[in-house]
This record gives structure tokens, C-alpha cells and sequence, in this order.
């Protein structure tokens, strides 16, 4: 094992999911690459129908991969026995949804939303340990109130605390931020941040905040079932990078703006000089 491959802990290499609708076949993820290291926190976009909803189904185990391999923490998550994906899903991995109402149970309070999933595992310490986690996200003051008695950011911030008392090493968050207003938005991943930091988790988030980049280590964008591109926030979060992503087989997603140089050109040339590669069409001179 190398350096880096040590330093991984979510590998997809050739990805592929595919869903039988009637008699027809929909390639949701086709041939997507990604590694996510450990304590990284990586933001995912895309359009609708990109296959950014289907990657995160894939990392919770709730579709098994049709082909590719993910492998997560060591475990192959398409080879692995159904009471290695139960583990998995109790053990190594905690979910925030978008939709509060989803996260939480309304007949609860927030410390007794917390401390459910761990008295049903039957540990001892469930009340200690949910107060700690509120305490983590700033709401020990509101452990006595219900959903109805939270503002949103605050019902968010108690599903965080709700997703990581088992102490999983990987949050999935699917539009976390999805609800709130701007000033609750950058609250919100402002403490997801810290939590990552201080715990060392590591976090997939997908979202449609314009601003992701500037709260993540990196934004990884999908387009047509594979990672096309990565941004990260440089200059002193003055500015973002982006580049392009060759995948494990050598295929490029060029931009929409760059394949409108092309017009209808689709032959290209790839010549190298110096330690760098030129694309331009095929028919210029």
C-alpha cells in the first residue's frame, strides 16, 4: 500500500450504476473515479440526473454498485456480506438529510433525539454522551425543546449531533444546507467544519450553495455519471481553482465553453511538448 493509498479511506474506481426502468436501462454513474482522504471534507455538485444523489445512495450502502468497485475503510462495498453492510451502516458512516423533519422525531426533545440511537445500542452512557454532542454543536441551552420549539438551523445542527453519536467516521450530507437562509448556511458549515476538525471526520456533502467551495477542502463536480472537474478555494479564499479530471481510463469532460470552440469538430489533436499537453481540432493548421 503507498502513502496515499493509506492516507484514502473512500476509493470509487470505475464506478458504474445502472437502473432498469420498464424495459429500458438508465446509466446513473458511468465509470466514476474518486478518492476522499482521511478528515477531508469534499463538497459534490452537479445538475439533476448528473448521478450525484446515486454516488451518495452508493457510499450508504443503500444500492449496491453494478459495477467498479467502492471500497471504504478496507471494506468492498460490492463484495461485502449483508452483516458487513449492517455493520457498515450502524458503525462507519452517519446521514443528514435536507428536510429537518426527516432527521428528527417530533414527539422528542432534541437531547432525547440525540440519545435514542444509542440507548437502542444499549450504551450506558447515551445521556452523557448526547449532551456532550449538543454541547459540540452549540445547543446545550435547547436540550429540553421539542422540533416545533427549534428554528431550522438549530433542527439541523441537533441531526448533526443526531449523526455522529455513534462516532462514524464519515458523514454524508445531502443538502444540509438545503432549507436554511444564508446567515444559517454559513453557520451551519461553519460548524461542520470545526466538527471535522476536531474529530478528524471525514465529510461528503453535496449541495447547491454557489459559495461551496469556500467552506470545503474541495468541490468535486459530476457530470454525466463521472467527476469532470475540481474546485478549490485559493488565494486567501480570494478566488476558485478549477481543473479538469482525468479519469482512471483516460477520458476528459471538456466544458461547455470549451466544447463550443470545437463547434461540431469532434476529432481532436493531442500533441505534447514541454511537459504539457495541447488539445486544439483537428483541422487547424
Amino acid at each position: 500500500m503507498t502513502e496515499h493509498e493509506a492516507d484514502v479511506l473512500i476509493a470509487c474506481t470505475q464506478l458504474t450504476q445502472v437502473y432498469r426502468v420498464g424495459s429500458s436501462e438508465v446509466i446513473a454513474l458511468q465509470g466514476l473515479d474518486l478518492d476522499v482522504g482521511i478528515g477531508e471534507m469534499v463538497g459534490v455538485v452537479g445538475a439533476s440526473g448528473s448521478g450525484k444523489s446515486t454516488l451518495m445512495s452508493v457510499l450508504s450502502a443503500m444500492l449496491k454498485p453494478t459495477g467498479g468497485q467502492v471500497v471504504i475503510g478496507g471494506l468492498d462495498l460490492g463484495a461485502a456480506r449483508n452483516s458487513e453492510v449492517d455493520r457498515y451502516r450502524r458503525e462507519t458512516i452517519g446521514i443528514v438529510l435536507q428536510d429537518a423533519a426527516s432527521n428528527l422525531l417530533p414527539y422528542l426533545t432534541a437531547e432525547q433525539n440525540v440519545s435514542l440511537p444509542l440507548e437502542l445500542n444499549g450504551d450506558p452512557e447515551a445521556a452523557v454522551r448526547a449532551h456532550e454532542l449538543l454541547e459540540l454543536v452549540d445547543l446545550a441551552d435547547r436540550a429540553g425543546h421539542h422540533a416545533h420549539e427549534l428554528s431550522g438551523g438549530e433542527q439541523q445542527r441537533v441531526a448533526l449531533a443526531m449523526a455522529l453519536a455513534h462516532k462514524p467516521k464519515i458523514l454524508l450530507a445531502d443538502e444540509p444546507t438545503g432549507a436554511l437562509d444564508s446567515a444559517n448556511t454559513e453557520a451551519m458549515f461553519a460548524l461542520m467544519g470545526r466538527v471535522g476538525s476536531e474529530t478528524g471526520l471525514t465529510q461528503v456533502i453535496v449541495s447547491h450553495d454557489p459559495e461551496l467551495a469556500r467552506h470545503v477542502d474541495r468541490v468535486v463536480s459530476i457530470r454525466d455519471g463521472r467527476v469532470a472537474a475540481e474546485q478549490r478555494w485559493v488565494g486567501a479564499g480570494e478566488q476558485v481553482d478549477e481543473v479538469l479530471v482525468v479519469d482512471s481510463i483516460g477520458r476528459l469532460q471538456l466544458t461547455d465553453e470549451q466544447l463550443a470552440v470545437l463547434g461540431d469538430q469532434r476529432r481532436v489533436r493531442a500533441e505534447i511538448a514541454d511537459n504539457t499537453i495541447e488539445i486544439r481540432r483537428a483541422d487547424d493548421e
